[in-house]
C-alpha cells in the first residue's frame, strides 16, 4: 500500500508520498496552478509511483463545520476522480493548522520567506499524510 498526500490550495498543490509500508511520508513536489488544476500531473504521479489511495487535506473550521474552503476541496476531488484509475480511493484528513505548523517549524530553522513559500505546500502534504498514518495505526 502506498499513499499520496495532497495539500490543496488556490495557488499551489503540495504533494507527498509514503513508503510501501506507510511508515514514513516524504515531500515530493509542488504543483503550481495557472487558473486550472493540473489533474493530469497528479494522475501521472499516481500511476508512476504505484499509489493505492490518496489522502487529501480537508480544512475543517475550528467549530467543526465545513466551510467554503472544504467545499472547494470536495469539488477538486470530484474532478480528480475522473482522471484516476477506478481502484484509487480518496480519503480526507483534517488539515486544521497544518500550514501554520509547518511554517512555524521552518521559521525555527531560519528558512527564508522565499524558500518557505516553495516548500510549505509539499511539507504540509507530508504532515497530512503523517497525521493520517498516525490516526489509522492499528492499536496494539
Amino acid at each position: 500500500m502506498k499513499l499520496l498526500g495532497i495539500d490543496y490550495g488556490s495557488k499551489r498543490i503540495g504533494i507527498a508520498i509514503t513508503d510501501e509500508l506507510c511508515m514514513t511520508a516524504n515531500a515530493v513536489t509542488t504543483i503550481y496552478r495557472n487558473g486550472t488544476v493540473e489533474y493530469s500531473q497528479i494522475s501521472d504521479i499516481v500511476k508512476k509511483n504505484g499509489i493505492t489511495a490518496i489522502v487529501v487535506g480537508l480544512p475543517v473550521q475550528t467549530d467543526g463545520q465545513l466551510g467554503q474552503a472544504a467545499a472547494k476541496v470536495h469539488e477538486f476531488t470530484e474532478k480528480l476522480k475522473t482522471c484516476l484509475p477506478e481502484n484509487i480511493s480518496i480519503e480526507f484528513q483534517d488539515e486544521q493548522y497544518t500550514s501554520k505548523e509547518v511554517d512555524s517549524e521552518l521559521r525555527k530553522f531560519s528558512v527564508s520567506v522565499k524558500k518557505r513559500k516553495e516548500k510549505i505546500d509539499q511539507l504540509s502534504a507530508r504532515y497530512i499524510l503523517e497525521m493520517y498514518i498516525e490516526r489509522n495505526k492499528p492499536i496494539k
